[in-house]
């Protein structure tokens, strides 16, 4: 998460250098002949930008907001004249985009975000080399040498299984969503331009990061004052899924700021639940086969990812973010429901019934 904020936020300053706030045009430069005229702010930009879920700027305002203009790679032998008639205009095609070459200023840019994600990682895996230490794991759901770890087809006919995978199919798309459509709406519903959104929409994702300390924080803190683990961890997820509701109050914000700040407070939500759900199999599956339900309830994810992202899509172009964001608020109660009523309790599951 910490790598993750780090690369979003210096992919922001690059963005406020190279075509952000402080370079904004007046106008949308427009060459060629009469008959054929057209704004330089490129035809590629528009459809790519409303297939994502905004509204599609008119040439005018395109011109007007950004400085750099991304031209489609066959209109090239456009830009000398495009830079002999605009002093100081900064021209970045896509093919500048796409490029890696660190000889190349647009290359050498492109490289900056994702070698200061890569070193942060690193950096981060220095701190916590040291200081971890491996848990000791209960007798009860320690793997025996002797036994194999159980098919997967075998774990699926488990309760507690099967309805994990569901309970995640409405848990994960939040989500995705935050990390895919949280920037596009920042840009369509409360009008950032791109440096703008690289200097703020970190913010949740750092936020996000203190819910995995707290939500693992809150159930062992349970555990430890003699709370059973099927209550203090299914607690500790409620508590963290009911948070995720601040995605309602997020899109009825009257400003920005605010905005943002129960973005943050739902994305927390999530890490902290996640944080328990992590704990879930371990606590009813010896070692050997965590793996294997993990494998399948992300396939669960993943559906349910591809599911409402297609209605997300939909919900946008036909209506407006105000519904989503307010799903995304709703639908992960469904996910609390499923491990409430159908998972069963958190204890070590008898073999046979997986066998």
């Amino acid at each position: 998460m910490v790598a993750l904020s780090v690369g979003v936020a210096a992919s922001g300053g690059w963005l406020a250098t190279n075509g952000g706030e402080a370079s904004r045009s007046p106008a949308a430069p427009r060459v060629g002949s009469a008959a054929t005229q057209r704004p330089v702010a490129d035809a590629f930009f528009r459809p790519v930008y409303a297939s994502y879920g905004g509204t599609p700027l008119t040439p005018a305002q395109e011109g007007a907001r950004y400085r750099v203009i991304i031209l489609n790679p066959a209109d090239a032998a456009l830009i000398p004249a495009l830079k002999a008639g605009n002093p100081g205009l900064k021209v970045l095609t896509l093919i500048d985009m796409m490029s890696t070459d660190p000889n190349d200023p647009a290359g050498a840019a492109n490289l900056k975000a994702p070698l200061a994600v890569g070193v942060v990682g690193f950096i981060w895996l220095a701190a916590w080399w040291p200081v971890y230490r491996k848990p000791e794991m209960p007798a009860a759901v320690a793997p025996s040498p002797e036994v194999p770890p159980p098919s997967a087809w075998a774990l699926l006919r488990h309760k507690f299984v099967w309805s994990f995978i569901i309970a995640k199919i409405f848990f994960d798309p939040a989500w995705y969503f935050y990390i895919f459509w949280f920037p596009t709406y920042l840009k369509s519903a409360r009008h950032f331009d791109m440096a703008a959104i690289g200097k703020y929409a970190w913010l949740p994702f750092f936020v996000a990061g203190i819910g995995n300390l707290f939500g693992g924080g809150l159930s062992g803190w349970l555990i430890r004052r003699g709370v059973s683990v099927t209550i203090a961890r299914k607690s500790a997820m409620t508590f963290f899924i009911l948070l995720m509701m601040a995605a309602i109050p997020a899109v009825l914000a009257p400003t920005t700021p605010m905005s943002i700040v129960f973005v943050s407070l739902a994305m927390t939500g999530y890490t902290g639940a996640l944080a328990n759900m992590l704990a879930m199999p371990a606590d009813v599956f010896p070692g050997n086969a965590v793996g294997s339900i993990w494998g399948l309830a992300s396939m669960g994810a993943g559906f349910g990812g591809m599911l409402f992202s297609l209605i997300t899509g939909w919900v946008v172009d036909n209506f407006s973010y105000t519904p989503v964001f307010i799903g995304f608020g709703l639908v992960p109660l469904v996910c609390a429901a499923i491990v409430w009523f159908l998972s069963g309790p958190l204890r070590p599951a008898d073999p046979k019934s997986y066998a």
